[in-house]
């Protein structure tokens, strides 16, 4: 599916630009925040409504479960694409699951995070995809 809006949350600034590249390059129009407040604050105030969120474990720490919580809230058919390079906590992954969202382990390519996004976007993801 091109064209989709995804909103994508990342604390480290040369990933979130590299991933906002990629995913403009596949057609798609990004919405980038640092965090979850800054995540929310888009969809409150400036009336984002992606069909998917990209969200960092690492870079939301403990917020995590509770933005994927409150994104869930907000857009209730949201699609979460949950990335990590370590562990993923046990009552996020609950969440995630309970979300029908996926995850995707860190280090990935440009090429994997496109494919991912679109097996998410289509529903032809498995719940783990790296």
């Amino acid at each position: 599916m091109d064209g989709a809006q995804i909103l994508v949350v990342d604390d480290e600034p040369q990933l979130l630009r590299l991933m906002a590249r990629v995913l403009e390059r596949d057609g798609h129009m990004v919405h980038v925040a640092p965090g979850a407040a800054e995540a929310l604050q888009l969809l409150d105030e400036a009336q984002v409504r992606p069909a998917l969120a990209v969200l960092d474990q690492n870079g939301l720490g403990a917020a995590a479960e509770d933005l994927l919580r409150a994104l869930r809230a907000r857009l209730p058919d949201l699609h979460i694409l949950l990335m990590s390079g370590g562990e993923v906590d046990p009552s996020l992954a609950a969440a995630l699951r309970a979300a029908g969202g996926r995850f995707l382990r860190k280090p990935f390519s440009p090429r994997q995070l496109s494919h991912a996004v679109s097996q998410v976007l289509s529903g032809d993801a498995d719940p783990a995809l790296a």
